[in-house]
């Protein structure tokens, strides 16, 4: 039985308690692309053969104070409306279908009118559109609902975020695209394999980097893996990943 009718209560997290580090991003989709893999969930980044084996903690980026994950936080909650500060969920058939033969993905960021964010796909190869999130599998849109997504986030969220932004700054906007790396799938399958009765998922909760760089004020996300206990989405426990990929160059926003 799907869970999209089901409600949900949710426990509040004690950030200082969560170790989060960025996620890595090695092989940037760029090399990818040239590297020419065209394989793999809607076409993308194709590991011929098995997928290398991490080690059990898979964040290999950079690690984050203990005190800023709660300030990225307040300081995104604090600049946008409520239905914004919800968090974005993947689902285990979801995750499973995107990350299952993939190192990383490009997610296209949209926006609801009314409801909030929403995380897109776009299958070059295939030239078939898709929605990630709050979904309990892949949803099919077409170029449209796609287009009008991205254009509603564009003129919204997005606008609203990009005033935020110093004037100096050399990149001008939010991105309107990220990257996710299957660190945080491999996070989720050690979960997973902990507590195999209970549905677990990817949670991704929209915040703004505190850092005093080219980074500052920009929209992020912070990852964790969480689990229903009762029909509660239970606070994660040890380690979190951040998404380091905020930055919009001039001409690509």
């Amino acid at each position: 039985m799907g869970t999209e009718n089901v409600t949900f209560t949710r426990q509040e997290i004690d950030w200082t308690k969560i170790v989060v580090y960025a996620q890595s991003n090695q092989n940037g989709i760029g090399e990818v692309f040239n590297k020419g893999f065209n394989k793999g969930f809607n076409g993308h980044i194709h590991v011929d053969g098995p997928l290398i084996e991490k080690v059990d903690n898979p964040t290999q980026g950079g690690l984050i104070s203990p005190g800023d994950a709660p300030g990225m936080l307040r300081k995104y909650n604090k600049a946008v409306l409520d239905h914004y500060e919800t968090p974005i969920l993947m689902k285990e058939r979801v995750l499973r279908a995107v990350f299952d033969s993939v190192n990383e993905v490009p997610i296209f960021l949209g926006e609801i009118e009314n409801e909030g964010l929403v995380f897109m796909y776009n299958d070059t190869i295939k030239g078939t559109y898709h929605i990630l999130s709050d979904c309990d599998e892949i949803e099919d849109i077409n170029f449209e609902i796609f287009t009008e997504h991205q254009n509603f986030y564009k003129e919204n969220l997005k606008a609203t975020l990009d005033t935020y932004i110093p004037k100096e700054n050399p990149y001008p906007g939010n991105t309107k695209r990220f990257i996710v790396t299957n660190e945080i799938y491999l996070e989720f399958l050690k979960k997973l394999k902990d507590d195999s009765a209970s549905e677990h998922l990817v949670a991704f909760y929209p915040a703004m980097h505190v850092t005093n760089d080219d980074y500052n004020n920009r929209f992020t996300f912070i990852m964790v893996v969480q689990k229903y206990v009762n029909n509660e989405l239970m606070a994660p426990k040890e380690t979190g990943l951040y998404d380091r990929n905020g930055l919009c160059p001039p001409g690509n926003c």
